[in-house]
């Protein structure tokens, strides 16, 4: 697992969650939950199947104990299946999270336009910059050229 998740993290550069789409991140979100649970149902039946938990027996008779032996090494095979099939099922889940998030692009919300503040004359323009008629950038018409000073912002102020 650990392979996948720096295959993705390589290739991707670290996407963020909160990058994706409403559906996606929902389904990513829920394929995280269901590989956690699942890789615990994993554990947890892994371990019991290894017959980790004690019993306590006062009939220590050859014939109880083959039938005992034959009862456990049943049970701890249903088990270990029921384990196995969990930790593919977790294996699954991540690689599908993983996929999702590799190819998020095609789900990432549209970026925001690069906003600029451009002084001209003693005057603030704000907006996203255009190619003008002659071909030079502008801010709300005004061209860049002209500007005293030029701000990259994240957004336009309020006109008070």
């Amino acid at each position: 697992m650990l392979g996948v998740f720096s295959a993705v993290t390589f290739a991707t550069g670290l996407p963020g969650i909160d990058d994706l789409d409403e559906t996606p991140r929902v389904v990513v979100l829920a394929s995280i939950g269901v590989a956690a649970l699942a890789t615990l149902a994993a554990t947890i039946l892994a371990g019991l199947a290894a017959n980790s938990v004690p019993r306590v027996t006062s009939d220590l008779s050859i014939a109880s104990f083959q039938k005992d032996t034959k009862e456990t090494a049943k049970r701890a095979l249903n088990l270990l299946k029921f384990s196995m099939i969990s930790g593919c099922i977790a294996a699954v889940v991540v690689v599908g999270g993983s996929i999702i998030m590799l190819f998020s692009d095609s789900f990432a919300k549209a970026p925001s336009p690069t906003l600029l503040i451009s002084v001209v004359g003693g005057k603030a323009y704000c907006g996203a910059p255009t190619v003008g008629t002659d071909g030079t950038l502008e801010v709300n018409g005004v061209p860049l050229s002209q500007a005293s000073s030029i701000t990259v912002v994240s957004s336009c102020p309020k006109a008070p």
